[in-house]
């Protein structure tokens, strides 16, 4: 399992009305996924376990076009999980 961090989500929608999450694990995993905010169970700065159970995804939970990302440099790590003590 690993936690996620509702990292950022945007204010602007597609052209499907869908808001555009982005999942950042401390690692520098990153991922974004698409969802409208109204539906939506997370919001900025919630974190979000995946892998939890078998085949639990971003698509299981509901979110649309997931894509793995390049990993996060570490700054933007630290400005998201806060500087390492």
């Amino acid at each position: 399992m690993t936690n996620f961090k509702v990292a950022a989500v945007s204010s602007n929608t597609n052209a499907f009305g869908l808001h555009q999450f982005i999942f950042l694990a401390e690692d520098g995993t990153c991922w974004t996924a698409c969802k409208n905010k109204q539906y939506a169970r997370h919001k900025f700065g919630d974190i979000v376990p995946l892998g939890e159970d078998p085949g639990q995804t971003l698509s299981s939970m509901g979110y649309e076009i997931p894509q793995q990302k390049e990993q996060a440099p570490q700054g933007v790590i630290e400005e998201v999980f806060g500087a390492p003590a």
